[in-house]
């Protein structure tokens, strides 16, 4: 589960990897992911704990430990682990962490119980569906409240990925003393293949999941509005994500926009791929906790414009890309038309994105975790549901 690395203490771990499990994992998943690998090359497997196990390779998804998963069907599994009705596995009662990748995870002991268990661990990715709940379903809003509701009361840690979000925290009553921002990584794109299947016209770039807080209908207009006032040929606007949440008032439509190609959900080298040869990256949420999408574009070399909302870009002494307000659509496209009109702003953008991106790695992030689960003091008493 876990071993001693450079002399730190060893700690008994497992995560929860719920989110890979779902045909498109999103952000989520690349964290969940990439955090078991990393943590995995750094101080031994951990364990990787599920509602339902994968259909292929059932021991351990691939990541060289072992995967402990019930037999329930996903939404069944975790309406019971939501409601305490089931509980940690026995066999994992005796570990130190159980840390949570997102809001499904099991309570760590049975009500009533005075028996100590293992530390809960839970990343909040950010509060968006408190901030923006416009965005969100109603079921979508309740399941949010209810995780947060169960971390608030069982965790002894609530790790974040930016100081936003930890901010977000503390406005809610989080005690500061439990908030540890850990960031995110950058560095888990595989290299562009040498021959690649790529629009051969000039483009620029999205990548996001399709619903209203990504404000994608806002980027579409302010490309057409670019396109217009361009006097020159100009690039197509390549937008890759698959569908996310649905059911709101505000469900994403679309403008049809010439120019506008929509590529869907793609593999990890077709979108490496699609950022080795991008002219530019845009990315102009209403909100993120973090945002990886623009640094992976910065350890493509792609110059980036992104949204104020964004913590990855902002959350920085220097600044690495073209800032805008994600609702000032006149801004947006100005940006696009300088982006594209001036190649000395292109190749400073690169490099100040390079330089910014360099930090930004796995094995950095899964240190920081485990710095947390074993030095991390904490006088917060974990506590099963009432």
């Amino acid at each position: 589960m876990s071993r001693e690395s450079d002399g730190a203490p060893g700690v008994r771990v497992a995560i929860t990897a719920e989110q890979l499990l779902r045909p498109n994992s999103g952000g989520i998943g690349t964290y969940t992911e990439q955090l078991i690998r990393a943590y995995g090359r750094a101080f031994g497997p951990p364990i990787v704990l599920s509602n339902r196990a994968p259909r292929h390779n059932p021991r351990d998804m691939g990541f060289g430990g072992q995967h402990l998963s019930t037999s329930l069907p996903h939404r069944i599994g975790g309406r019971l682990w939501e409601r305490g009705i089931l509980t940690l596995p026995r066999l994992l009662r005796g570990l130190d962490v159980v840390h949570a990748t997102s809001f499904h995870f099991p309570s760590m002991r049975r009500r009533g119980s005075t028996r100590p268990g293992p530390r809960l661990s839970v990343f909040v990715h950010d509060l968006a569906w408190k901030r923006h709940p416009e965005f969100f379903a109603e079921r979508g809003r309740a399941f949010h409240d209810r995780g947060l509701d169960r971390a608030r009361i069982q965790a002894t840690w609530l790790l974040v990925p930016s100081r936003r979000t930890a901010q977000d925290l503390i406005e809610i009553d989080v005690p500061r003393e439990r908030i540890v921002v850990v960031g995110e990584g950058a560095d888990h794109l595989p290299p562009p293949s040498v021959e690649r299947s790529v629009p051969k016209k000039p483009y620029l770039l999205t990548v996001s999941t399709i619903e209203p807080r990504k404000n994608l209908a806002n980027l579409l207009r302010a490309y057409e509005k670019a396109k217009r006032g361009s006097g020159t040929a100009f690039p197509d606007l390549v937008v890759v994500g698959a569908t996310g949440w649905t059911g709101t008032e505000h469900d994403v439509v679309l403008p049809n926009v010439d120019g506008a190609r929509f590529a869907g959900h793609v593999s990890p080298q077709a979108l490496a791929d699609l950022y080795a040869d991008a002219i530019g990256f845009a990315y102009v949420p209403h909100l993120e906790g973090f945002g990886l999408p623009p640094l992976e574009a910065m350890s493509a070399g792609v110059p980036v414009i992104a949204s104020s909302a964004v913590p990855s870009i902002t959350e920085s002494h220097v600044c690495p890309a073209l800032v805008v307000a994600a609702d000032d659509v006149e801004a947006i496209a100005n940006e696009i038309g300088r982006l594209l009109e001036d190649p000395r702003l292109r190749a400073e953008l690169v490099i100040r994105g390079t330089h910014h991106v360099a930090d930004f790695t796995w094995d950095a992030v899964a240190r920081r975790h485990h710095d947390v689960w074993s030095n991390h003091p904490t006088n917060h008493q974990p506590t099963s549901l009432p």
